[in-house]
């Protein structure tokens, strides 16, 4: 069976809500731009290129998602934007990955803390307590997609933006 992936990001930083705004409007500040940048690169340059980019409906991911995808040359286009994923549980994840169509092998999630956080316990044995803004985790799995659930994952690393090395 061949091995799935799954890319957990949580959104770049972001712009404390204006009076008025929602909180699902808000937007990057330029250093989340930057760390958006610095995370497609560095996956461009270990090669990893998930095979679809799921992305929560808010400005912030949307932002977060499209850097990242310029970078990849992962067309925006292509990007799977769900309303769902903003306020998602770790279980409703979960059921969503059990849904994932078996010709994908790897994906990512671009979403919120804490769940992004939180499905690194709930999926591994690994504790994922530190989730920054722009961090990213891979967990894999040798089962079927409709198999995942607690613990059946494999925490393999995680990187915050100052612990990417470019070059």
């Amino acid at each position: 069976m061949d091995e799935k992936k799954v890319f957990f990001v949580r959104h770049a930083e972001s712009n404390y809500p204006e009076i008025g705004q929602k909180d699902i409007d808000r937007t990057l500040t330029k250093k989340g731009e930057r760390d958006a940048q610095s995370l497609g690169l560095w996956l461009k340059q270990e090669k990893y290129f998930p095979n679809e980019i799921w992305v929560s409906s808010a400005t912030r991911t949307s932002q977060t998602a499209n850097i990242i995808a310029k970078n990849l040359n992962y067309p925006s286009e292509s990007l799977i934007f769900e309303s769902s994923l903003y306020q998602a549980s770790v279980l409703d994840i979960c059921e969503k990955l059990q849904q994932t169509s078996k010709e994908i092998s790897s994906l990512m999630i671009i979403g919120h803390n804490p769940t992004m956080m939180e499905m690194i316990p709930y999926l591994t044995k690994h504790s994922g307590n530190y989730f920054p803004p722009c961090t990213i985790a891979l967990i894999t799995f040798s089962i079927k997609w409709t198999e995942i659930t607690n613990q059946k994952g494999r925490f393999l690393w995680s990187n915050t933006p100052n612990e990417l090395k470019l070059g």
